[in-house]
């Protein structure tokens, strides 16, 4: 199974650092005959994921194409608009304020989820449904906190340009 990692420039990703192939979106999009006659899995680390922007064609192209891949423009789509997500955010900020006990009461303003994986034990089970209702390769949620509840305010994608090393 060949994994193809999709980014907006060469140089976002070490070539090196992973065995998989790291192509830009526009190689990706002009260059249909690179995969032709595979069926590889596409994660899609675009900077950028609205209507017509080269994140959402390539994902758009990805699935045209019979290649699996994370974000689909449904998934774009749904994280585009609150109203379009609101539906998700009970069982969410449920799992959500299960946490509650073991970060000691406190939430941070924002947290990164990748891949289902959050930043630490405590995340596991938020970020494992954030994942199921959502498959994106990284996203943040911001947490609204009171002394009885944390809500969602905004799940959004996590862009590799603002990423830090440890990220």
């Amino acid at each position: 199974m060949t994994w193809v990692i999709l980014t907006g420039r060469q140089s976002d990703l070490d070539q090196v650092a992973t065995p998989h192939k790291i192509i830009t979106n526009r190689d990706y999009l002009a260059h249909p005959s690179l995969f032709r006659g595979q069926w590889p899995k596409v994660i899609n680390l675009s900077n950028n994921y609205g209507y017509q922007s080269r994140g959402y064609y390539a994902s758009l192209l990805a699935s045209s194409r019979g290649h699996k891949v994370i974000p689909t423009v449904e998934t774009m789509i749904d994280l585009s608009e609150r109203k379009l997500y609101e539906h998700a955010l009970p069982e969410l900020e449920l799992a959500l304020n299960k946490c509650r006990k073991d970060l000691a009461g406190v939430f941070p303003q924002k947290v990164c989820i990748f891949f289902g994986i959050g930043p630490s034990k405590i995340w596991d089970r938020f970020a494992k449904l954030l994942f199921d209702w959502f498959r994106a390769p990284a996203l943040e949620v911001h947490i609204k906190d009171s002394a009885e509840w944390a809500s969602i305010r905004k799940i959004g994608f996590h862009p590799l340009a603002r990423m830090t090393e440890d990220e």
